[in-house]
């Protein structure tokens, strides 16, 4: 659930870390003397940008991509999220009236758009715009939401914005406290050897991203401009929003849980009470006569002072000793599995309901 949309984004960042890195490699070839290398090291010593310019080259690139693929994980996420929803609330009056209320807005803004700017809306009829409305308020069960309804955006993706798309849509009131409690949000602000990272919040961070990103479009740095980030500074924000993305993910994916569970679609099927991360053995307190298997897909849940939302795979069964493939287990048995994911303890285990 929403694993797919995160592993894109987190691909393509991968991808931009190790540009970064072979610019690295490629740098220190200009300290290197030609004498005695081959042609082609000699041609490509050559052609190498110099560093000043080059060092704005990466920096105005690496911060527009890092910044597409955010904006391209944030629309993602919610176009699932919105398309998952009739699966679960089938009938549209019952879904929260924020959700119904942006639909029928947003829908009104974009017809009015399509009807201005119509090069820019090829990709969309307005039969095919007003049609899941109509089949929403009219009662049929096989409504469908409208995804460019509630992604549309004319602003960057700083923190009020990115929350007013997550309101609208009825993920969340406020998506980003949820992001600030996230373990790995947490702990790569406090965790990096620069001062500068680690005194600098999650909101102030993704602020001066954009500012960079829109400072980079338009054409706004120079050799001369102070804050141009280096290699080093630059990977740290691959890892940002990376980080950032996945809290987001983890957030979808709750809410997600959490409106399932309204429809008896998912249970709590146990609790985390020890886990062992070397060996990634879990202690679990189940509730009554609860059936697992080897090989399951659950849901890890941690809410409070630290957010958390993870998919995990039982690998092994363990109870008194034996491995066992399937088991029914209740709160009487003392029962150990093995997971393919490193959690914590107190963590919530949730399933589909068979």
């Amino acid at each position: 659930m929403y694993n797919n949309v995160f592993e894109t984004a987190s691909e393509e960042i991968e991808t931009t870390r190790s540009i970064i890195k072979v610019h690295d490699k490629l740098r220190e070839l200009q300290s290197i003397t030609t004498d005695n290398l081959p042609s082609s090291f000699t041609e490509l010593i050559e052609i190498l940008p110099k560093r000043g310019n080059w060092t704005v080259y990466e920096h105005c690139s690496v911060i527009t991509r890092l910044y597409s693929i955010y904006e391209s994980f944030v629309e993602s996420i919610i176009h699932e999220w919105i398309d998952r929803l009739p699966l679960i609330v089938t009938d549209y009056s019952q879904l929260d009236e924020i959700i119904r209320r942006s639909h029928a807005a947003n829908i009104g803004e974009l017809l009015t758009k399509m009807c201005n700017r119509k090069d820019d809306f090829k990709d969309i009829s307005v039969k095919d715009t007003l049609e899941g409305l109509y089949q929403g308020v009219s009662g049929n069960r096989n409504y469908q939401l409208l995804r460019g309804a509630f992604s549309a955006h004319e602003q960057n993706l700083r923190k009020d914005i990115l929350e007013e798309l997550f309101r609208e849509a009825g993920i969340h009131d406020h998506c980003w406290a949820w992001v600030q409690k996230h373990p790995k949000v947490i702990k790569i602000i406090t965790d990096r050897e620069s001062t500068e990272a680690r005194t600098r919040d999650t909101e102030t961070r993704l602020r001066d991203f954009v500012q960079d990103r829109n400072e980079a479009a338009h054409g706004k740095v120079t050799t001369d401009k102070s804050g141009l980030l280096n290699s080093k500074l630059l990977l740290e924000l691959c890892d940002f929003i990376e980080v950032i993305c996945l809290s987001l993910s983890e957030l979808v994916r709750y809410k997600t849980l959490d409106k399932q569970k309204q429809y008896n679609l998912v249970q709590q099927i146990g609790k985390i009470k020890r886990f062992r991360d070397k060996i990634q053995v879990a202690e679990v307190i189940f509730e009554e006569d609860i059936n697992i298997l080897v090989g399951e897909e659950i849901y890890l849940i941690r809410d409070g002072d630290c957010n958390e939302c993870q998919i995990a795979i039982i690998d092994n069964i363990r109870i008194d000793g034996t491995d066992r493939q399937d088991a029914i287990v209740n709160n009487n048995i003392k029962v150990e599995i093995k997971l393919n994911i490193l959690t914590k303890e107190k963590a919530k285990i949730y399933r589909v309901c068979k």
